[in-house]
């Protein structure tokens, strides 16, 4: 196994720094966002594009 370097262990705490703030705004999104919007037109939208590929002719070969 080989030992970190002092740029790996830089590298790695920053990476764990950045962790915090991405999960704090995942949480703020979550709570006051518009996920409710979001995911209705997600799935709105995903049943609306499925229901065009189906109905889709296929291509003769």
């Amino acid at each position: 196994m080989s030992a970190m370097t002092g740029v790996g262990k830089g590298v790695k705490w920053l990476s764990n720094i950045n962790l915090t703030p991405s999960f704090i705004l995942l949480a703020v999104f979550i709570l006051f966002g518009s996920t409710g919007f979001a995911f209705s037109t997600y799935i709105g939208d995903l049943g609306a594009s499925r229901r065009q590929w189906s109905s889709a002719p296929c291509p003769s070969r």
